[in-house]
């Protein structure tokens, strides 16, 4: 296949030139549908402040999504209140990211060299009439029970979102088994469309927000 590396068009690359960054994590921190980066930064040699180099410790970076310019996702690295835990400094490597209080937005446990994990709950507002999110819980029969490689389609809003259902997505790193997914001021789902690994289809429509839904691959066919 053919590539092209837009991170500079996209505003990841300057940010990123100084730091060194492990665990990762493309999750919709705001509940607005579309993904941002987080990324748990940190040198790998403790002595290199001694010999001139970058820091031992680096801040953590969240990247917001502001839609696209130019075909081009973009993004905006968040600057956090200095009395934000995001604003702690240390030498991170991993970060789980999951809804352990099950309040439907995203929350961040960051690993720390030489220190005791930190856990971030999200607080981030949500706007009147938005802030809407889904999870789902997918439990596979003929593919494996962990359902592990299940693409997600929802229509909702006059647009399709897109999500997988994968165990981590950087080093270090680990996820919710359940896929969440935000859905903005979106207070209804047209259609939830899961294609498992075994090649069945499951299809759901009319899905209410701001819920888990549980699923179970069906033994055959489509499942509406």
């Amino acid at each position: 296949g053919y590539f092209t590396d837009v991170a500079a068009a996209a505003g990841l690359e300057e940010p990123t030139i100084n730091v060194l960054a492990w665990g990762s994590a493309l999750v919709d921190v705001d509940l607005d549908g579309d993904l941002d980066v987080f990324t748990a930064n940190g040198h790998v040699i403790q002595q290199c402040e001694q010999i001139g180099m970058n820091p031992w410790k680096m801040p953590n970076q969240l990247f917001l999504r502001d839609g696209d310019v130019n075909g081009v996702p973009a993004f905006r690295l968040s600057t956090p209140d200095p009395a934000s835990p995001l604003a702690v400094v240390e030498s991170s490597r991993g970060v789980a990211v999951g809804d352990p209080d099950d309040d439907g937005d995203l929350d961040f446990v960051v690993i720390d060299m030489d220190r005791a994990p930190q856990v971030l709950e999200n607080r981030t507002a949500r706007p009147d009439g938005g802030g809407h999110w889904l999870e789902l819980d997918l439990t596979g029969t003929r593919s494996p029970r962990g359902a592990y490689g299940a693409r997600i389609e929802i229509d909702a809003g006059g647009r399709t979102l897109t999500r997988w259902k994968i165990p981590n997505q950087g080093l270090y790193s680990s996820q919710d088994p359940r896929v969440h997914v935000g859905l903005g001021a979106t207070d209804r789902v047209d259609r939830v469309r899961v294609a498992w690994t075994s090649g069945i289809v499951s299809v759901l429509t009319d899905v209410p927000v701001d819920r888990r839904l549980a699923l179970t691959e069906p033994a055959t066919g489509d499942a509406h």
